[in-house]
């Protein structure tokens, strides 16, 4: 019987990393979870852990000696969610811990690594789809040091004959991911009947359900040398939704209160772009990949699972109006 293949993931305890683990083990891969010793980790998750003190060169070294991998999926990031976003973090984790990973592979030299960019990297253009080819330029630190990481990791994987994809996912959502989020923030606040402020929700985004997200990292996978031939994907639904229209989804699918919404009460985040919707043709060219959940299905799926969080353990925010991210 042909051996499983082997894949060393960073950043599995994270929402899409805690999926992309879930997904490979089911079809029978061999996980390897890269665990850091100062952090909690919960006890149910697909994978074997491997402990290391940092993301430190030696450290990844030592760890994909003893898995042996033969892929590394790169998904450890900073600045997704407030508080770990300091310019000092970005930088450690964004790029320094990819060159460590890099020169890693490189010293063990027994796999190929599937990196996770990201769709702030591109100067987003507000009436078009966004391509591979289109022209990246950040409006901000994570999204620069997601760039830099991409094109480094590139050049570095050249320079030592590592073969290296890049897969930038857009807007990824669904059951896990952080309160602070905007869409649980706006299942929660429906709820518990609570009011919040948001913007005029008119811009554009690209949802991609979790469970999708993820499996298109085992596409990745399974087609390496498919999509390897053009090193960078976008991984993304192509269709753009409005915030405002997936607000009134939520409220229409748990029966709630559109007047809690109060649109236009608060004023963009400088930069925001109007439009961030992805062009998905060359990863699904590549793989035969595309999305099985569409917005209405992934937000009831994410509804139930807040349904039962708030039924076992919720505590009721205060009534003070809170400020969301849209």
């Amino acid at each position: 019987m042909r051996p499983k293949t082997r894949v060393f993931i960073t950043g599995a305890s994270g929402f899409l990393g805690r999926a992309v683990c879930r997904c490979l083990a089911e079809r029978g891969y061999e996980v390897y979870r890269y665990c850091l010793t100062n952090r909690v980790y919960p006890t149910k998750q697909a994978g074997e852990p491997i402990f290391g003190e940092s993301f430190a060169k030696d450290w990844l070294v030592r760890a994909m000696k003893e898995s042996k991998p033969d892929f590394v999926i790169h998904l450890a990031s900073a600045g997704v969610l407030e508080g770990d976003n300091t310019p000092s973090n970005l930088f450690d984790i964004n790029i320094q811990a990819t060159k460590n990973l890099v020169e890693a592979v490189a010293e063990v030299g027994c796999c190929k690594i599937i990196h996770t960019g990201s769709c702030s990297e591109y100067a987003c253009e507000d009436s078009e789809l966004i391509s591979e080819s289109s022209p990246l330029g950040a409006s901000n630190y994570y999204g620069a040091t997601k760039a830099a990481s991409v094109q480094m990791l590139l050049g570095l994987s050249r320079h030592l004959g590592i073969s290296a994809v890049v897969l930038r996912p857009f807007n990824i959502y669904g059951p896990g991911e952080s309160d602070r989020r905007l869409i649980p923030y706006l299942i929660k606040q429906q709820l518990f009947g609570l009011e919040c402020e948001l913007t005029q929700g008119l811009q554009l985004k690209d949802f991609l359900f979790v469970e999708d997200a993820a499996c298109g990292f085992l596409s990745a996978i399974e087609h390496f040398d498919d999509v390897v031939e053009q090193h960078i994907h976008n991984l993304c639904s192509g269709i753009p939704t409005s915030l405002r229209d997936v607000g009134k989804l939520i409220v229409y699918l748990l029966g709630g209160d559109p007047r809690l919404f109060k649109w236009g009460a608060k004023l963009p985040r400088a930069g925001e772009p109007i439009q961030i919707v992805g062009d998905p043709s060359r990863f699904m060219a590549a793989t035969g990949w595309k999305p099985q959940i569409n917005l209405d299905i992934g937000l009831k799926k994410t509804i139930l699972y807040h349904r039962q969080k708030a039924e076992q353990s919720y505590t009721i925010p205060s009534k003070t109006n809170r400020s969301a991210a849209a």
